[in-house]
């Protein structure tokens, strides 16, 4: 290929916020992506809200399967490899990233274009990942409500959801995470 006709990875940045409001870090990372030559798109997905969502567990995932079915459609305009296209998530971000990741038969949008919503391969960040284990009760409550039941605790715990066919994902936690 001639130089600069290669085609591009990408990732979708998945800001924290514990589902409560959306921390303005996606610049920076997308910056810094940009920089070693990989697209960059932030995605600004919807917080949770019993008003405007039928089921409000499920409108920040319906924004992230949109976002990668809107980057890969649209891969040509940017130059951008259709199976190299990542999410990185931070915080409840990781756990968005997590959820679209480990639950790929749960389709929430229209997709008549059988698109491929996988992302491949993972940047997570001191990702919430359990929601039984280590439970982070804030961004529990925020996505599941106050009195969530068992089941949803363990749909939405995306390390008992991981199969072989979950992106590969690399982990960055600290001692204080």
């Amino acid at each position: 290929t001639q130089k600069g006709t290669e085609k591009k990875t990408s990732v979708i940045i998945l800001p924290s916020g514990g589902y409560r409001v959306l921390v303005d870090e996606g610049e920076d990372f997308a910056r810094a992506f940009t920089g070693k030559g990989i697209t960059a798109f932030v995605l600004k997905y919807r917080l949770p809200s019993d008003e405007i969502m039928k089921d409000k567990s499920t409108g920040p995932l319906q924004d992230a399967q949109m976002a990668i079915k809107l980057v890969r459609m649209n891969a040509g305009k940017y130059n951008l490899d259709t199976n190299k296209i990542g999410f990185v998530g931070l915080s409840a971000g990781g756990h968005l990233a997590t959820t679209e990741a480990t639950h790929l038969d749960t389709v929430l949008i229209d997709n008549k274009e059988r698109i491929n919503l996988r992302p491949d391969f993972m940047i997570l960040i001191y990702p919430v990942i359990s929601f039984t284990k280590y439970k982070v009760n804030a961004t529990i409550a925020r996505l599941l409500g106050e009195s969530p039941s068992e089941a949803s605790l363990n749909y939405f715990s995306n390390e008992k959801q991981v199969t072989i066919n979950t992106p590969p994902t690399f982990l960055l936690h600290a001692g204080d995470d």
